[in-house]
């Protein structure tokens, strides 16, 4: 019988990608999948925090569609004004409120005014994640989408 030490090897493919020998396992090879920056709203202003609400992020829906973050996926905030950071899941605001409200917990960790940045990542291979273009939405003071320059 092999010990878990014996049970996994890592091994480079021709195209540098990783990967696990996994006996017994239908195909017995397994892919190394990498977390990749998916799209980010950048430099949103804390609208309300309500400590006592069921947690989560409520964000204006026009701006959930334009980061393609889905209702309870899971987001990563990083508060530019104190440093805090947190993960929470998105739940939709109305379109064109502005609204960014931190719900639950995490109220404890931000004031309304703060600045902030609402990351979604994904995993993928590391093939498609070198091809992968994050969405970057900036937003103004009232968190309207600003123009989007090309790269």
């Amino acid at each position: 019988m092999l010990d878990e030490r014996s049970r996994f090897e890592a091994t480079r493919s021709d195209d540098s990608t990783f990967a696990c020998l996994v006996p017994g396992e239908p195909l017995g090879l397994r892919l190394m999948q990498r977390t990749f920056l998916k799209s980010k709203i950048h430099r949103a202003t804390i609208t309300e925090a309500l400590l006592h609400y069921e947690g989560s992020i409520t964000v204006d829906r026009v701006l959930l569609e334009l980061a393609d973050i889905l209702v309870h996926e899971q987001v990563h905030i990083y508060n530019i004004t104190n440093g805090e950071r947190f993960i929470t899941y998105a739940i939709e605001g109305p379109p064109n409120s502005g609204v960014i409200c931190v719900n639950g917990a995490g109220a404890r960790l931000v004031q309304p005014g703060d600045l902030i940045i609402i990351c979604s990542y994904v995993q993928m291979e590391t093939a498609a994640g070198q091809e992968l273009k994050p969405k970057v939405i900036l937003v103004d003071r009232e968190n309207r989408a600003l123009p989007q320059t090309q790269d």
